[in-house]
């Protein structure tokens, strides 16, 4: 059981394929990780948890998880077990050190970062940088909403010169 970043079936497999930076030590229990960029799945822009619990007890048999330590910069392909996003096997983790992708299934083999990348965004055709907090969503929300009264105000004018000229040459 692994991963083949080239392989269709296991990229549409995968419910959020991921690079972030693990932001806590890992505990017994969870992980907070600061996603980075979204290769598959919805992007958010907060950090969020792993849960070791989220993962049966036959899949930890099967496979190795991942291990993963603070400060770690890695490319994680995440599955959903009851509901929620589970603790990734070690097959399905990609540690990202200066511009080489290592995976620990396959004798540390090193992999161009970039390539990496680009193998997986050629099957799902999405790379998303979240936003780097709510505030920054917010303030584009608010000048869409402005631009979008400006060009209704404008429109609306226009409509009225438009009248007020055929009121004066009807032809």
């Amino acid at each position: 059981m692994g991963f083949d970043p080239s392989s269709r079936a296991d990229i549409e497999r995968a419910g959020v394929i991921l690079i972030a930076t693990v932001e806590s030590e890992p505990d017994d229990e969870m992980v907070i990780l600061r996603p980075e960029a979204y290769l598959k799945g919805s992007a958010e822009g907060r950090s969020f948890a792993l849960r070791r619990s989220s993962v049966s007890e036959m899949a930890q048999r099967e496979c190795p998880l991942a291990g993963l330590s603070q400060g770690d910069r890695v490319l994680l392909v995440l599955h959903e077990e009851q509901g929620q996003l589970a603790w990734p096997a070690a097959a399905f983790a990609f540690y990202l050190r200066d511009g080489t992708a290592l995976s620990p299934t396959h004798s540390l083999q090193a992999l161009p970062e970039n390539e990496l990348v680009d193998q997986i965004r050629s099957i799902t055709g999405q790379y998303v940088v979240p936003a780097a907090d709510e505030a920054t969503f917010s303030i584009q929300g608010r000048n869409l909403v402005i631009v979008t009264g400006a060009l209704v105000v404008v429109f609306a004018l226009g409509l009225l010169l438009m009248r007020v000229w055929h009121r004066i040459d009807p032809t």
